[in-house]
């Protein structure tokens, strides 16, 4: 139903959105402390990147959705 879609978008969106500070956060940590640019840490920056990358284009899809509703 369309009351199902409504909450299952929510989730969704506030999923992708937590993700996305806890991802930036990280890109953040690794921009700020050079100490932390080592091989293993870098593993995690580039993963970060495209997690980022992944919820940004969640988020999108949710909005454009939205904006085909409204």
């Amino acid at each position: 139903s369309m009351r199902n879609r409504e909450i299952l978008d929510a989730v969704g969106t506030t999923a992708a959105a937590l993700s996305l500070a806890g991802s930036s956060f990280i890109v953040l940590c690794y921009l700020l402390f050079r100490e932390l640019r080592k091989f293993s840490f870098k593993l995690v920056y580039f993963l970060a990147v495209a997690v980022r990358a992944s919820d940004l284009g969640a988020l999108l899809d949710v909005l454009s959705v939205w904006m085909l509703i409204a």
